[in-house]
């Protein structure tokens, strides 16, 4: 589950895209593992941008894809980066509307000063010491969560914790009215605060009252089946998969825990390799197989994919990857796309270097040169395009031809 905030859209005056840096620093304060100088450029355009504009929200959401764009090179409205990678929309209320949205959640004071060296992210070991290092616990009717043993509560500027920049201990900590509401600022804080990624389940703990853990982690591991190639599988199949895989992920990632390993990141167990242990052996299959799951999802949906497939999303049938050409090791140039089909379209340097990347929808029967000569018009020549479908993909070299843009085919690849 990806980060979600979204304002009303009648009150927004402004709508600034910060890059990945500036959005840490603006929703949460954390300057993470930046240089000194860095810190400094990101707090200076902050502090400009909020001078200019006014309050500032995230506005936001990674699932839908939502003002949200996983990688460009438009240039940072805060720092003022080009730098090639993620963009996030934020909302501002004007400065006119300062006074009343001065105590929303999430929003970045102007001239706010948040010092690089007021928190120290623990090291992972330290995090998981005693477990995983967030725990939602259910208390009543309501639900609390605490993070490294620490209660989570509402401060002045918002949900904090101990070890948080002018947070204390032993207060209180916040209730919340339903277990999704918990479970997503757990999300928040794990992702965002302590930098543990988006799978919740490695490092977020349930528990009742009692102290006991909840249901939702099976206390036997689930075999992950050998399934068929995802390129051939239905939705439904690929759904029933990945839960069972999700399951079997979650018991992996206790057992380690309770090995001793919950402060090893998946790249750490990924480097052990294959062979090491039994359960490395279970963490690295596991991990390869929702991985190919996930790929073949994001191929049929498209941007913003899911954490499962809906309806009508069944295997993809292109009959030029069955070819003769294809099959026999040789790609064919000479392809017509179907209006619907969604392709991948990624902008290269003249060095190879990325520089864009996005879906791309097929309005009516195009050729395959026709769609790179589509966005060459826009491209320097010397940039390569290339264009994604399945499991071909296709390369061009954007040149001039009498004045007018042209293209020159480079290279085509079949991926088995």
């Amino acid at each position: 589950m990806g980060f979600k905030h979204t304002v009303r859209a009648h009150e927004i005056k402004h709508e600034p895209w910060l890059c990945q840096d500036c959005m840490f620093v603006a929703v949460n304060g954390d300057f993470g593992d930046m240089d000194a100088e860095r810190a400094a450029e990101v707090e200076r355009g902050l502090d400009q941008l909020t001078a200019r504009v006014g309050w500032i929200s995230p506005n936001f959401d990674e699932d839908t894809g939502d003002g949200f764009n996983d990688l460009t090179n438009r240039h940072c409205d805060s720092c003022g980066t080009r730098l090639a990678g993620a963009r996030y929309r934020f909302a501002s209320f004007g400065r006119e509307g300062m006074s009343e949205t001065r105590h929303r959640s999430g929003m970045r004071e102007p001239g706010l000063s948040v010092s690089a060296a007021q928190w120290v992210r623990p090291s992972r070991s330290d995090m998981f010491a005693n477990g995983k290092p967030i725990v939602v616990t259910k208390v009543g009717r309501k639900y609390t969560i605490h993070v490294m043993g620490h209660p989570a509560y509402l401060g002045p500027n918002g949900l904090t914790f101990f070890g948080r920049p002018g947070a204390v201990d032993g207060m209180p900590a916040h209730e919340f009215n339903t277990k999704s509401e918990a479970d997503s600022v757990a999300h928040k804080i794990g992702h965002y605060m302590l930098g543990l990624g988006d799978f919740v389940y490695t490092y977020v703990e349930h528990r009742n009252a009692g102290g006991a853990r909840e249901s939702g982690f099976a206390s036997e591991y689930v075999e992950a089946r050998v399934a068929k190639d995802p390129h051939v599988m239905s939705g439904a199949e690929i759904n029933k998969e990945l839960d069972r895989l999700d399951k079997a992920n979650r018991i992996i990632i206790d057992e380690m825990i309770e090995a001793g390993r919950g402060y090893e990141n998946s790249s750490q167990t990924y480097a052990l390799g294959k062979g090491h242990d039994p359960l490395t052996d279970r963490f690295i299959e596991n991990g390869d197989r929702r991985r190919a799951l996930r790929i073949e999802m994001e191929l049929r949906y498209g941007p913003g994919t899911p954490s499962r497939l809906p309806r009508g999303f069944g295997p993809r049938n292109h009959a030029y990857e069955k070819s003769p050409t294809v099959q026999s090791g040789g790609v064919n140039f000479h392809v017509n796309f179907q209006r619907g089909e969604r392709l991948r379209i990624r902008v290269k340097g003249p060095e190879g270097q990325p520089l864009e990347a996005f879906w791309y929808t097929v309005d009516n029967t195009m050729s395959l040169n026709e769609v790179a000569l589509q966005f060459a018009q826009t491209a320097n020549p010397g940039m390569f395009i290339e264009i994604v479908s399945g499991k071909l993909k296709w390369t061009f070299q954007v040149g001039r031809h009498a004045g007018q843009p042209s293209v020159t085919r480079v290279r085509g690849t079949y991926s088995k």
